[in-house]
């Protein structure tokens, strides 16, 4: 078959989607992305029975780009960027009295490096001004490898834009991950600040995969099923508080899971 109608045969390729990493607050004119090359075997094999390496796609193209190289793109607002569970910041009106909470890992970073950024820019211009705690749990495999803009974000933690409490599955003894190999485990070491600001009305974020979704579900099951013990809740309070719970979830929580 010649080459051009083998090409003309392929399926077009998806649009892909990243969140932007930074902030229109800092830059109007400039936006970052965040994105991991990926890279791996899958279970074919070749005809001497070797594991088949495959690269993704849009991934490695990124990264092959250099200074100057130009790419098709565009800027998007999301379907749900009008609506209650738009993944954004709440509104400036109310950034001084809600309370953020955000859990990534690896690349899930992305937008809440653009939220900090944000609320770093309004510190630089306003030292007076007044924003609510931001708590932001990151999990990556170790404090040097995947620790994604880590200088940036421990400026902006002395600066006061958010506290950051990481968990490193790698290395959970590091002092930076106090003993946590995973989200839910620093979550549950960390359960009264997550209560303090929960109780406080804290907006929700989840950012990254579907382990990271079912790690935080984790951390959120432990912290109750301790109050549970803790308080000596009855069957019929535990139904009570669980529904509440969800109900106040589907208000104030929203994700953005990629896989």
């Amino acid at each position: 078959m010649p080459f051009a109608n083998f090409l003309s045969n392929l399926l077009p390729l998806h649009v892909r989607q990243y969140s932007i990493s930074s902030s229109p607050t800092r830059d109007q004119e400039r936006c970052t992305i965040t994105y991991s090359v990926v890279k791996g075997t899958n279970s074919v094999k070749d005809a001497e029975g070797s594991a088949v390496s495959f690269e993704g796609v849009a991934s490695s193209y990124l990264a092959s780009l250099k200074v100057g190289d130009t790419l098709q793109m565009a800027v998007r607002a999301t379907a749900t960027a009008k609506l209650p569970c738009a993944f954004r910041l709440p509104p400036a009106a109310a950034q001084s009295t809600t309370p953020l909470l955000m859990f990534c890992a690896g690349t899930g970073l992305a937008p809440f490096r653009g939220f900090v950024e944000q609320r770093a820019t309004m510190l630089e211009e306003n030292a007076s001004v007044n924003l609510a705690p931001a708590l932001l749990f990151v999990g990556c495999r170790g404090p040097t490898d995947d620790r994604l803009y880590a200088e940036e974000l421990e400026a902006w933690q002395k600066r006061g834009a958010v506290d950051i409490r990481y968990a490193f599955s790698q290395e959970p003894d590091h002092e930076l991950s106090a003993g946590c190999r995973y989200i839910g485990d620093r979550i549950a070491k960390d359960m009264e600040d997550v209560r303090k600001l929960w109780r406080g009305g804290a907006r929700v974020y989840v950012c990254g995969g579907r382990r990271l979704q079912d790690n935080v579900r984790a951390g959120v099951s432990k912290i109750s099923e301790e109050l549970a013990q803790k308080e000596q809740w009855t069957d019929a309070v535990k139904k009570e508080k669980l529904e509440q719970f969800r109900s106040e979830v589907a208000e104030r929580a929203v994700s953005d899971i990629f896989d």
